[in-house]
């Protein structure tokens, strides 16, 4: 559901999901690389450190982080 659709998103350069089990329950993260914060703003509107979470995923995710957090890179291994 998740990775599909940030695929299509303008400005979504790279997503990752992430999956760890913690105990009876299963923890998932998900990591985007945008071009730009103007291309976040672009999915995510004014408030882009709001999460933005889809119908489905609200339906079978226990609970969420409703806010994000933004990094810029500042520097990677040239691969």
């Amino acid at each position: 559901i998740v990775l599909p659709h940030l695929h299509s998103v303008s400005g979504c350069k790279q997503a990752f999901l992430f999956r760890r089990e913690l105990g009876d329950e299963v923890e998932f993260a998900v990591l985007t690389m945008f071009d730009s914060i103007e291309a976040i703003e672009n999915f995510a509107g004014d408030d882009y450190e709001s999460a933005v979470i889809s119908d489905e995923a609200r339906k079978v995710l226990s609970r969420f982080d409703s806010r994000v957090i933004h990094y810029e890179v500042a520097a990677t291994d040239g691969k």
